[in-house]
């Protein structure tokens, strides 16, 4: 798989014909394949991702492989337990359907602190609790 930066040049360089073909080999991954990849490189299992978000058993499944949609602070929840970097948890918002963390939001600005120092859910509600902001749900 190309880097984005890699593929973001072969585009901006291509002729037609060649775009075509760079195009063609893009694939798009679903939320479920890019956190079964997540978890993969990470080695966390799902049920490591269960246990330290507390969402039900087969709620938890049925986000996992796409079946549910989950809402935002779910995802932010599962990208806490996974250790994911910020680029990594604005892409599983992203592809999940919902807007990436925005650092003028002052709510989302904890939410970066807290995945940048690879905080918890329960610290990360802790610290929003701090600044009293609703916790992750």
């Amino acid at each position: 798989m190309k880097s984005t930066t890699d593929l973001l040049n072969i585009i901006k360089n291509s002729k037609d014909e060649a775009l075509k073909q760079t195009i063609d080999t893009i694939k798009e991954m679903s939320f479920s394949e890019y956190f079964d990849y997540l978890c993969r490189i990470k080695e966390v299992s799902r049920s490591d991702i269960i246990k330290q978000t507390n969402l039900s058993r087969t709620y938890a499944y049925q986000i996992f492989d796409g079946s549910k949609k989950a809402g935002r602070d779910k995802i932010i929840q599962i990208a806490l337990a996974l250790k994911g970097s910020l680029k990594e948890t604005e892409r599983l918002l992203k592809l999940s359907g919902h807007s990436p963390l925005y650092s003028k939001i002052r709510r989302d600005a904890v939410l970066i602190f807290a995945i940048e120092h690879q905080l918890t859910a329960i610290a990360a509600n802790e610290l929003l609790d701090d600044f009293q902001f609703e916790c992750l749900e």
